[in-house]
């Protein structure tokens, strides 16, 4: 078969359960319905061979300068042909003068590194099913009057606005903040996701509200998968371990342009909204 009979198109709901059986064949926990809400906040691309989905490539846009580029996945029978460089261009034609970021597969990040793709450090996967969750008052549910407050706090600490993202996990989770002063301090967010739940984003200034956050969310869950990604400077991860979440693995973090760093004491990004959006 020639790469001349792959056709690169845009994604619509209609290749929504394809793409989904792509992601199961790779090995990735998103449900049907994950991919849906992606798709909500950001335009796909679908490899096309007779018809049929064989990969795919989605670009999340933040704002109107910043992006994610996710979901690239090629049908396990279809690699070593190209497609993915043609997915993967298809999105950065779309990107065009985006300051984007990915997390890197091993198998992927030559191809990133080519295309201008510069590491940044890792995250690491902590999942399991959920154990004792301790007590550790400060939290509380996050209100409408709170959406201002909690995308400034977003935009600061990544560096980019994501309130179309911050829009989409209101409706689709729970967010909670940590107040002071009646000012919000720290916000994150629990959602459906994969086989079970996902906190994240969590974004504060340091670990301790970090780990109110997570308990307050977590509370009542206990026995349910739960999924976290962290960054590689939390001081969390004995703790999650603890509470029945090991790391499981581990991806690189790339980007065109260097990430924002917050200011020593701001909140910054401890817990992604996910491995894919950061």
């Amino acid at each position: 078969m020639s790469q001349s009979e792959i056709t690169i198109d845009t994604m619509t709901s209609a290749h929504l359960s394809e793409a989904w059986a792509l992601s199961v064949q790779a090995r990735w926990p998103h449900r049907r319905e994950d991919w849906a809400l992606l798709l909500g906040i950001s335009k796909g691309w679908v490899a096309l061979e007779a018809g049929t989905v064989v990969g795919t490539a989605i670009m999340t846009p933040f704002g109107a300068t910043g992006g994610a580029i996710n979901m690239v996945i090629v049908s396990e029978t279809m690699r070593g042909r190209g497609i993915g460089r043609r997915l993967f261009a298809a999105t950065l034609d779309a990107a065009a003068g985006r300051r984007l970021r990915l997390t890197a597969t091993p198998d992927g990040e030559p191809l990133y590194r080519s295309l201008g793709f510069e590491p940044y450090g890792h995250i690491f996967q902590r999942q399991g099913i959920l154990g004792t969750v301790p007590d550790m008052p400060g939290a509380e549910d996050a209100t409408d009057t709170d959406d201002a407050a909690i995308l400034a706090l977003d935009t600061a600490a990544f560096g980019e606005d994501r309130s179309a993202l911050l829009r989409m996990l209101k409706q689709a989770g729970r967010l909670a903040v940590i107040r002071r002063d009646g000012a919000v301090a720290a916000f994150a967010c629990i959602r459906d996701f994969g086989r079970g739940k996902l906190i994240g984003p969590v974004v504060a200034a340091d670990t301790q509200d970090a780990q109110r956050l997570i308990s307050y969310l977590a509370a009542g869950q206990e026995g349910v998968f739960m999924r976290m990604d962290i960054t590689s400077d939390t001081g969390l991860n004995d703790w999650l371990t603890g509470m029945g979440l090991p790391q499981t693995d581990d991806g690189l973090v790339m980007w065109t342009e260097a990430p924002t760093v917050p200011a020593a004491g701001a909140a910054r990004t401890m817990g992604l909204a996910s491995q894919a959006l950061g």
